[in-house]
């Protein structure tokens, strides 16, 4: 009998990105954003009060960020979700 090997399920970074800011929003995490930015390291810490899936960015505190510069996110507090 011949055994069919199954394919790897690829998540799109963009849904988990998505994801987590939602979450940072719905239930008040702390999120580490790591940025691009072409001249320096930029990290933005803090939770996330809005996000703008029509501009393509969102906010922390008073500072809004383009989604699309997001390089990688850390959840700085799990015991919320």
């Amino acid at each position: 009998m011949e055994s069919k090997q199954k394919k790897r399920v690829i998540i799109d970074r963009r849904e988990l990105i998505s994801d987590a800011l939602r979450q940072s929003m719905q239930y008040k995490v702390s999120l580490s954003l790591h940025m691009y930015d072409p001249y320096e390291e930029l990290k933005v810490v803090g939770i996330v009060n809005n996000v703008s899936t029509l501009h393509g960015r969102f906010r922390v505190d008073d500072d809004w960020f383009n989604i699309e510069d997001i390089e990688d996110i850390v959840v700085e507090d799990t015991n919320k979700i």
